[in-house]
């Protein structure tokens, strides 16, 4: 397989010198909500769903910023994805949801960090956590998809940036 640009090809196996890098992707929320994951997970190809190892090396994706977004809670009402909603004559209003509890999120990007740790270590050399530039051209260099944690939003992260530090050690980078 190869892309055309202009008088060049760039083939994709060729990955060493063009690696693809995601720059969001949801693939930890949507592997650890099992409402979103019905069962698949990081290293067996799948239809559906986000990134899984297979399609992502058939793709030549070296890695990504896998992010981490707090949904709503499973029993609020801001989970359904038409909530605040309304259709009017000119289009639709949309009402913006309250803003999520702090411990909450804290909570739920807590597990999530853990979460990807697992993956990393059941992952048995396919996947690394990277935190720095380092680590990013190691996982290059041999072929090991390379996760950048990222936060969406800033729900978790405090008012006064007092455990901002605490997710860097943790390991978020962006």
């Amino acid at each position: 397989m190869h892309f055309q640009s202009g008088s060049n090809y760039i083939y994709i196996h060729d990955m060493k010198r063009f690696p693809i890098f995601d720059g969001h992707n949801d693939t930890l929320t949507a592997l650890y909500l099992p409402e979103y994951a019905k069962g698949r997970t990081l290293f067996e190809e799948s239809n559906f769903g986000h990134i899984d190892i297979p399609r992502a090396r058939r793709g030549g994706l070296a890695g990504g910023f896998f992010a981490i977004c707090t949904p709503p809670p499973e029993s609020s009402p801001e989970r359904d994805p038409f909530y605040g909603l309304t259709m009017t004559s000119d289009g639709y209003d949309h009402e913006y949801p309250p803003a999520l509890n702090t411990k909450y999120t804290r909570q739920f990007t807590d597990s999530i960090i853990d979460f990807a740790f697992g993956l990393e270590k059941q992952s048995n050399g396919e996947l690394k956590i990277i935190r720095n530039y380092t680590e990013l051209e190691w996982c290059l260099e041999n072929n090991v998809m390379a996760a950048v944690l990222h936060i969406e939003g800033a729900e978790p992260i405090k008012d006064d940036l007092s455990n901002l530090e605490d997710y860097y050690l943790k390991g978020i980078r962006s």
